[in-house]
C-alpha cells in the first residue's frame, strides 16, 4: 500500500511539471504592417503610423497646414542638432509631430512630409531613422495639368505647361523636377533626339 502511495504520488509530480512547462500556442502572424509591406527593421519607429505609399495624399492626411515661415523653423531646427547620429524621426517627431510619413521601399528610407501654404517640407531618413536629406518642394500647378505630359513631350511643352520647375542637368541626360498643388512629386527625364531637342523618355509620380 505504501509502495502504491509513493507511485501515486511521483505520477502526479511528474503531470504537474510537464504542465507548467507547456508552450502556450503561439498568435497567428496575419502578416499585417502599418503599410501593408515588409517594415525594414525590426519594427518601426514608436508612436509613428506609416501611411500608405501611394494611396492618400499629404493634404487628406494632416490636421495641421504650417506658414512658409513654421516650415523654415523645421529645417532650422533638424540643422540645430550638432551629431548627425542625433538627427532621427524620433528627434523630430517630439518636435513636431509628425503625421505623413511613407516608408520609400526601392531607397530603403522613410519620407517625412509637412504641408506648407505654398509648398511641402520633405525629410529623407534612412532605415535606422537618421536624417539623410531635407528640402522645400514649392508647389508649380495642378496634377491634371502635369498628367497630360507624356513620353515624347519636348522640354519647351513641358516648360510652357509649367514654368516654375527646377531642373538637373546630367550630360545628356535632363531631368525637370515639378510638385502639383495635391502634393504629387513629377520628375520628366529627357534625352536628345536626333535633331539636339530634349524629349520626356521617362516619367516619375510620387506622393510627397
Amino acid at each position: 500500500m505504501k509502495r502504491c502511495f509513493i507511485l501515486c504520488l511521483c505520477l502526479c509530480l511528474l503531470f504537474s511539471l510537464c504542465a507548467c512547462n507547456q508552450v502556450p500556442p503561439e498568435e497567428p502572424d496575419t502578416g499585417d504592417t502599418p503599410t501593408g509591406e515588409t517594415p525594414p527593421a525590426e519594427e518601426y519607429p514608436d508612436d509613428l503610423l506609416i501611411t500608405p505609399s501611394s494611396k492618400i495624399p499629404i493634404a487628406d492626411l494632416v490636421s495641421i497646414t504650417y506658414t512658409d515661415d513654421e516650415l523654415s523653423e523645421i529645417e532650422t531646427y533638424m540643422y540645430s542638432i550638432d551629431s548627425i547620429n542625433d538627427r532621427t524621426i524620433e528627434a523630430l517627431n517630439a518636435q513636431y509631430p509628425i503625421e505623413c510619413v511613407r516608408w520609400i521601399s526601392f531607397t530603403s528610407q522613410y519620407r517625412v512630409s509637412y504641408l506648407g501654404e505654398s509648398g511641402i517640407l520633405s525629410v529623407m531618413f534612412d532605415a535606422n531613422g537618421i536624417q539623410d536629406t531635407i528640402g522645400t518642394y514649392t508647389f508649380d500647378t495642378n496634377n491634371a495639368t502635369l498628367d497630360t505630359i507624356q513620353i515624347g513631350d519636348s522640354q519647351q511643352h513641358v516648360a510652357e505647361l509649367d514654368p516654375n520647375f527646377e531642373y538637373q542637368n546630367h550630360n545628356p541626360q535632363y531631368i525637370t523636377t515639378h510638385i502639383s498643388s495635391d502634393g504629387f512629386l513629377y520628375e520628366f527625364v529627357y534625352d536628345i533626339d536626333a535633331n539636339g531637342v530634349y524629349r520626356v523618355a521617362y516619367i516619375f509620380k510620387v506622393l510627397l
